[in-house]
């Protein structure tokens, strides 16, 4: 073979083991792209159970979590005799956590001795509310710390109780309940059929006249009234 040939044949040799090193090396930028993106992918769909929007309200999400009531659970009190009550409001609700959240929780219950037992498949939190509508206040009635299949791990029952209206108008808290009063306010009858099967007359009338008032209200106007009448009292000792 001529030298000539050789060196054309070396120079096609070089050209095409170029060639193949690039096409490596794209591969390798791609692959290098791409994986992270399937990977958290694959990580929040198993970090982030389903919620169904049929049964749960969503309402905000946060840095850290989400939040949701139980339409479906939701119901009013009932009095002695068995009659509705819809100045009370008994509301199921659900926080789902990400990634942060999750290990702040963890790392409490070891700081405070606490069993972690099942804490490595924490997902969120539910919460029992039982809402006074005339007093505006919630009082937390029970907290469930939640796996991914919804089974409870640890429970507590904090009776905790919040009076609306001192919230910060702009605080997640504030903002999630009166989400909660304001579909009350447009569900009463749907919420009314949760609570007891079968409504009597006395049930209806009941609901009758908490559909003309509202009785959050009503408790704001008592207590301004009474403010008003003790400012009058304190300027007649005054002799104002």
């Amino acid at each position: 073979m001529s030298s000539t040939g050789s060196t054309a044949r070396r120079m096609i040799e070089r050209s095409m083991k170029k060639e193949r090193k690039e096409d490596t090396m794209k591969m390798k930028r791609w692959l290098a792209a791409f994986l992270p993106f399937v990977f958290l992918t694959v990580a929040a769909v198993e970090a982030a159970p389903h919620v169904s929007p049929n049964i749960y309200e969503w309402v905000q999400s946060s840095a850290r979590a989400n939040y949701f009531f139980n339409k479906r659970v939701m119901h009013y009190g009932m009095t002695a005799d068995g009659a509705i009550d819809p100045n009370v409001l008994i509301v199921p609700t659900l926080q789902t956590y990400d990634d942060v959240a999750i290990a702040d929780v963890v790392a409490k219950r070891r700081w405070r001795g606490e069993s972690l037992e099942g804490y490595d498949d924490l997902v969120g939190e539910a919460e029992y509310l039982r809402i006074d509508l005339a007093a505006g206040t919630s009082t937390l009635e029970r907290t469930d710390d939640l796996d991914s299949t919804w089974s409870t791990l640890t429970s507590t029952t904090p009776k905790n109780v919040t009076v609306i209206k001192n919230l910060p108008e702009k605080s997640l808290e504030r903002k999630f309940l009166e989400a909660i009063l304001f579909y009350e306010k447009n569900h009463r009858m749907e919420i009314a059929s949760q609570t007891k099967k079968t409504l009597t007359a006395e049930d209806l009338k009941i609901l009758e006249a908490h559909e003309r008032e509202n009785p959050a209200e009503a408790a704001e106007g008592a207590e301004e009234k009474a403010q008003k009448d003790d400012a009058r009292k304190a300027d007649r000792k005054s002799g104002k």
